[in-house]
């Protein structure tokens, strides 16, 4: 894996689909991730009756650039702040892997937010109602039984 200044450390996705232009080669193994992630994800939802998605961060909280694959529920216990929150419900952050790889092919440039800053100032928003809950502890009790059937993540 690439250190943190190396030339092949990505650090974002903007970044990972200029490379692809630039020498090639990214997209073949983004398929071949995305395609073994599918499989584990189809073991998972079988197995948890729960939806998954999986996808990039615009701008990684760590580097290099990681593939992250997220419950659409959104009640795990690892998503613990706010900032945790709106990097991952904002559609303009979290980016799907399914939207990277029709970038790639298609050269479209994509609309993201790479300010961290003005991701983390936001306030906490159901990602399908659009309510606006003051805590973490709410908005997770909130998802349990938001029936808004606006889809969350942008495939």
């Amino acid at each position: 894996m690439p250190l943190e200044g190396s030339p092949l450390c990505v650090d974002g996705v903007s970044n990972l689909i200029k490379l692809e232009k630039e020498i090639g080669g990214v997209q073949p193994a983004l398929k071949k991730l995305h395609t073994l992630s599918q499989q584990f994800v189809a073991a998972l939802e079988d197995r948890t009756k729960t939806r998954f998605v999986c996808g990039f961060h615009a701008v990684p909280s760590c580097l290099p650039l990681h593939y992250h694959v997220l419950s659409h529920d959104l009640r795990g216990v690892k998503m613990n702040s706010k900032e945790h929150w709106n990097s991952f419900t904002r559609r303009d952050f979290f980016v799907s892997a399914e939207v990277v790889l029709r970038a790639m092919q298609s050269g479209v440039e994509l609309d993201m937010c790479t300010d961290k800053k003005e991701n983390v100032d936001q306030s906490l928003r159901c990602p399908t109602c659009e309510d606006e809950l003051d805590s973490l502890a709410k908005m997770k009790e909130h998802r349990r039984h938001c029936r808004s059937l606006r889809q969350i993540f942008k495939l």
